[in-house]
């Protein structure tokens, strides 16, 4: 079995992808740079969304909490919006073509006639699967708290895959300058770090309440795959 961490892509945004790849392919010579920005802002916004800001609802977060994830994602949107713009700047089509392949590829796509939505994902290794899994479990099964440290471990671990494939790789493909690049790597490590902070920092004021619906957050954002 195959498991990814995913969100649900909204209308809009596949919407805007959809069109991005078409105008890319049809349109070779007209400079699309603004629309990529434009797409990979909104993917921005609701990556951090489904990720951070949507489960303090689900998890009826503390105050502290709150003001915690609320601060660390409004550094983390500004940091990865303000790179795009210095990083992308006027690419060709021709530089940023290999990364709208990238972006499609990451699209799960529900099997013909499913009532499933769209996910954006990115495949988690086995032995990371495991150890959120029977973190959750146990924390179930027993005090949460005992099994908090560990959770927030694997959850630490899940952000590292995920800038990986959703930061890092895309960077690889670019034909980036010496300053873009050095602008790039800068903002990555910043993405990475404050994700890890918040998750850290939360996870040590939750109650077993807060923690069992934290629980059950990081097993709505684990899905099978792949899609058919």
């Amino acid at each position: 079995m195959t498991y990814y961490t995913a969100f649900a892509a909204s209308s809009s945004l596949q919407s805007l992808n959809e069109s991005f790849v078409t105008e890319i392919a049809e349109s070779p010579t007209r400079p699309l740079t603004p629309t990529l920005i434009q797409l990979l802002e909104l993917f921005t916004d609701e990556c951090m969304d489904a990720y951070f800001l949507g489960p303090m609802g689900m998890i009826d977060l503390n105050p502290m909490g709150k003001k915690v994830v609320q601060g660390g994602v409004s550094a983390i949107k500004k940091t990865i919006k303000v790179a795009l713009k210095k990083v992308l700047g006027k690419m060709s089509n021709d530089e940023i073509r290999p990364l709208a392949d990238y972006i499609e590829s990451l699209l799960l796509k529900p099997a013909e006639g499913s009532d499933l939505p769209t996910y954006i994902g990115v495949e988690l290794p086995d032995e990371l699967h495991a150890r959120i899994m029977g973190a959750v479990e146990e924390g179930r099964n027993g005090q949460p708290k005992s099994v908090a440290k560990e959770f927030s471990i694997g959850m630490c671990a899940l952000v590292d895959v995920s800038i990986d494939c959703y930061f890092e790789r895309p960077m690889e493909m670019m034909s980036l300058g010496y300053l873009s690049e050095k602008i790039a790597r800068l903002a990555n490590e910043s993405v990475k770090g404050g994700a890890k902070s918040v998750i850290k920092k939360v996870t040590k004021t939750m109650n077993d309440e807060e923690l069992l619906a934290f629980f059950d957050f990081a097993e709505s954002i684990i899905v099978d795959g792949p899609a058919q």
